[in-house]
């Protein structure tokens, strides 16, 4: 999208093709639909969601347009071919999982997909380690890398040839006429050329004892074992030469500068040779390989002026030596191993207090969890309990209102405040009431009564805990009964064997309709 979008601004068409590839053909299936959840709006801004996804049920699609800029396919970095004239690679977190020679080839792989400058793009836990003759840092921050161009590698040349003979590259890739930079060639033909008149026999290694290059005729000196290939040069060379070319290594990169080995005698059937060795420190860069030089003459000429300042190999005391660096070398290792013991044993008796730690907290959470259960039992008897007495006063209150509303009688009730509890449905041809006005004041309610200070009374009732009855006449000339009578609240309280009443404040006003009009003075209240 990134592209897309700069290549619009710019007004600079150019072709873009991405390859996506992975090793799991199920991750490419996936990544190749283009679906992404609606958690996606959090990461994309609105501008690029609209323009390059289409909206579906509940997932984003990628357009076509930016999906047909991407070529998605498995690929094995060990086994497949790479792709070629790649001018950004990215391979983020993928070399972590790999042992470091397998990492080697593939960043010689990575090397050769690039085009010359291209860059490669590594994850913050990786580096190019030891390739640095292959790719410049941009920025180590950021691993980003930038490719050198093709280059050969270092690698095992044939023993029977005089010059290298290995390429880095696949077979196929040769096969189909990759070829090695120009450069190389007139290189290769240089040393072939000088080095059976200048140079002895040679060899290359590295720190680690492991042989780089080969220069002349090897059937000699190394032998070659059965099983695995091997690189080690203590393991390939004749038994009378391993301990003089490990010493001289060993003392080469101490920083001794060039060593020189002579005297040095070699058992060759029922003959016996003699050799000078020279071990040459190769100048280099602090991020590149330390190489040593080993270059190996047979004593048949003339004594030199050289020879006559060498050291005249004495095969006792380097073996000595070299038993007493083993020595020292193994002491090391059993002190670091025995520190090690002690810190394995140290963070085990730390993990084993940890565990008694969580042990004792998992005590106590279960007894908490016990707790909780007890509480949670109670809790459950408790809301039974209400909920039966919730069911007991639903019963009752429908019995109230039922006894209310069969009674043909308007009430009306009110709290100690003369604040509206509840009334009957006869009560509205008399009071202006609705069942809002639960709640609500008793003197806001305004009636059809003539003549009578409905108020006074009732407060005068509230006061006094007496009873009051009064003919009443509305404005309709229906005649009623009213009685307003003290709301008595009855608690029984256990003292020994007698019980007294309690009288509460709020007040009960109720009337009772004449069904016929009052003639004179003569009716019958009800």
């Amino acid at each position: 999208m990134l592209l897309a979008e700069y290549r619009e601004e710019t007004g600079r068409y150019f072709r873009i093709k991405i390859f996506a590839t992975d090793v799991d053909n199920t991750a490419i299936e996936k990544a190749s639909n283009g679906k992404y959840p609606e958690s996606v709006i959090a990461d994309i801004p609105p501008k690029l969601l609209s323009k390059y996804f289409i909206r579906r049920e509940d997932y984003f699609q990628i357009s076509q347009k930016i999906r047909e800029m991407v070529v998605f396919a498995q690929h094995n970095l060990i086994k497949d071919p790479p792709f070629t004239n790649i001018h950004f690679l990215s391979c983020r977190n993928v070399l972590i999982y790999l042992q470091p020679v397998m990492q080697k080839k593939i960043l010689e792989l990575f090397n050769f997909s690039l085009v010359k400058d291209g860059l490669l793009l590594l994850g913050t836990s990786e580096s190019i380690g030891e390739m640095v003759e292959y790719f410049d840092t941009v920025s180590q921050r950021s691993k980003l890398f930038r490719s050198k161009g093709k280059q050969r590698s270092v690698g095992f040349v044939n023993a029977s040839t005089n010059m290298m003979n290995y390429s880095p590259y696949p077979a196929s890739l040769q096969r189909a006429g990759n070829a090695y930079p120009q450069d190389d060639r007139v290189l290769e033909r240089f040393i072939k050329a000088l080095s059976d008149e200048v140079l002895p026999f040679t060899l290359i290694v590295n720190e680690h004892m492991e042989i780089s290059h080969i220069f002349g005729e090897s059937k000699d000196y190394l032998t070659y074992p059965s099983g695995k290939l091997v690189r080690n040069i203590t393991k390939l060379v004749k038994k009378d030469l391993s301990i003089p070319i490990a010493t001289g290594i060993q003392k080469a990169l101490k920083g001794k500068g060039e060593i020189v080995l002579s005297n040095i005698r070699l058992r060759d059937k029922d003959t016996a040779r003699t050799f000078r060795l020279q071990f040459k420190p190769l100048p280099g860069r602090k991020s590149q390989e330390t190489l040593v030089a080993i270059l190996i003459r047979e004593k048949t000429e003339p004594v030199s002026s050289i020879e006559m300042e060498s050291q005249t190999y004495d095969l006792n005391q380097d073996a000595k030596q070299r038993i007493l660096d083993l020595e020292q070398e193994l002491q090391f290792t059993r002190e670091n191993l025995q520190a090690t013991v002690e810190e394995l044993e140290t963070s085990n008796e730390e993990l084993q207090a940890t565990n008694e730690e969580l042990l004792a907290s998992n005590e106590e959470l279960q007894s908490t969890n016990e707790e909780l259960q007890s509480v949670n039992e109670e809790l459950y008897t408790v809301n039974a309990e209400h909920q039966g007495k919730i069911v007991e006063l639903t019963l009752l209150n429908n019995d109230l209102d039922n006894l209310f509303n069969s009674t043909n009688i308007a009430t009306l009730f009110l709290d100690e405040n003369l604040d509206i509890r509840r009334f009957t449905p006869k009560l509205q041809a008399i009071f202006h009431i609705l069942e809002s006005d639960l709640g609500r004041p008793f003197f806001h309610l305004t009636h059809s009564i003539k003549s009578v200070e409905i108020l006074k009374i009732v407060r005068d009732v509230n006061n006094s805990h007496t009873s009051f009855e009064q003919e009443i006449q509305l404005t309709n000339d229906y005649w009623y009964l009213m009685r307003v009578i003290p709301y008595a609240v009855s608690i029984k309280q256990k003292r020994g064997s007698h019980s007294h009443f309690y009288r509460h404040q709020p007040v009960k006003t109720r009337t009772n309709r004449n069904p016929k009009k009052r003639t004179g003075r003569n009716h019958t209240p009800c």
